[in-house]
């Protein structure tokens, strides 16, 4: 074998008469997006409307539950949670 040698790679040319591009592909392709943009609106709705339900009064919760904005916007859910002893920390989380 000689140091010279080169690799010759066959060729391969398409007739272009054989391509043939598929109607409706991107229209497709667009519908998809579309279908899946939508379903991912839905199912994030009831985590957004839990986020802002976590926000508002009680009474503001039980008269406009699925509103995204609360009329007031409270933390009391979050004091309340974080005032139970197993989310406390260190020596606060020992029962006296």
């Amino acid at each position: 074998m000689s140091k010279t040698q080169q690799l010759v790679l066959p060729t391969v040319t398409a007739d272009p008469g054989t391509r043939r591009r598929r109607s409706g592909t991107r229209s497709g392709a667009w519908a998809v997006y579309v279908l899946l943009i939508t379903l991912r609106v839905i199912n994030i709705f009831p985590f957004l409307i839990s986020v802002s339900t976590s926000f508002k009064t009680e009474s503001d919760a039980a008269v406009n539950p699925l509103s995204l904005t609360p009329a007031s916007w409270t933390s009391t859910a979050y004091t309340t949670l974080l005032s139970i002893p197993i989310f406390r920390s260190g020596s606060e989380a020992q029962p006296s």
